[in-house]
């Protein structure tokens, strides 16, 4: 049996730049899936993109080292399901079979879709890749403001997590300013073609209309589902140890922290070593 046509996509961003949010209003329109962050699909790509794909050997073995990625896990899906689904469908290009994958968690979650979509701010450098394995795939670049994150990732530092997954970033502010600038503008220039720029601080304060506009690039009609993201949260919940933002709705009071808690001379490095994206993204 041929596997449904899907369309796929890539949320990309830099950490503490709302994507979670971003994934959950995807992922809550009824005929997209966006499964919690695994990047299994571009961890395995050097692997598996150039072997026959109509070899069971292949695809048992894809099974099972799917099944033993980082954080894939949080998808609840078994080796079991997966191998069924590999049996049951044929693909013939990497793309598909990873889109198999999404389409296996689509199914268990009893979601008739029409699109897949993945997450993981790390994608963010290395979208060349994600471009030679993925051809057809579409992005969504989620910006926000570089002062804002800093502030987010300096609040993780205070924050006791317990898990093996915490996020790790730099105490630098500077750092996290120029990381944030070359991201962004290394996404931008890459994704030129084909990219839909989404800012946070207009989401959260317009996510209709920011919606629509994400629904038109992506060729589907807006629902709005997406807009009462935090009523279906599937994140996981050790996930939530640092993203329980998103069990609330968009809230336009986590824009623009950075007046409060950086003084006038953060405020000042940041806008300078981080000036050309600012400038691009209508950071003014």
């Amino acid at each position: 049996m041929n596997l449904p046509s899907l369309e796929h996509f890539f949320i990309i961003g830099s950490p503490r730049s709302g994507t979670s949010m971003f994934r959950l209003m995807l992922n809550s329109h009824p005929d997209v899936i966006v499964p919690p962050e695994s990047g299994f699909a571009h961890w395995l790509s050097d692997k598996y993109s150039a072997l026959p794909l109509d070899n069971t050997e292949i695809l048992k073995n894809f099974a099972e080292d799917t099944i033993n990625s980082r954080k894939f896990e949080t998808w609840g899906l078994s080796h079991k399901e997966l191998e069924f689904y590999f049996n049951e469908y044929q693909v013939s290009t990497y793309e598909q079979l990873c889109q198999l994958v999404y389409y296996a968690y689509a199914q268990e979650k009893n979601k008739n879709i029409r699109l897949t979509g993945d997450k993981n701010n790390y994608y963010i450098k290395h979208i060349e890749s994600l471009q030679n394995k993925f051809p057809s795939a579409k992005f969504l670049l989620l910006v926000r403001d570089v002062k804002d994150v800093v502030c987010s990732c300096l609040d993780l530092h205070e924050k006791k997590i317990n898990s093996i997954y915490k996020p790790e970033f730099s105490s630098s502010i500077k750092d996290i300013a120029i990381e944030w600038n070359e991201d962004n503008l290394e996404a931008s220039k890459l994704l030129s073609n084909n990219i839909c720029v989404v800012r946070y601080e207009d989401l959260i304060t317009n996510p209709e209309e920011e919606l629509i506009k994400v629904c038109t690039y992506l060729d589907i009609k807006y629902s709005s589902n997406m807009i009462k993201y935090y009523m279906n949260n599937d994140e996981p919940e050790e996930f939530l140890q640092w993203k329980k933002k998103t069990l609330e709705a968009p809230d336009s009071n986590n824009m623009n922290k950075y007046i409060s808690k950086l003084s006038y001379d953060e405020i000042i490095l940041i806008n300078d070593v981080a000036s050309e994206a600012l400038s691009l993204f209508n950071y003014n």
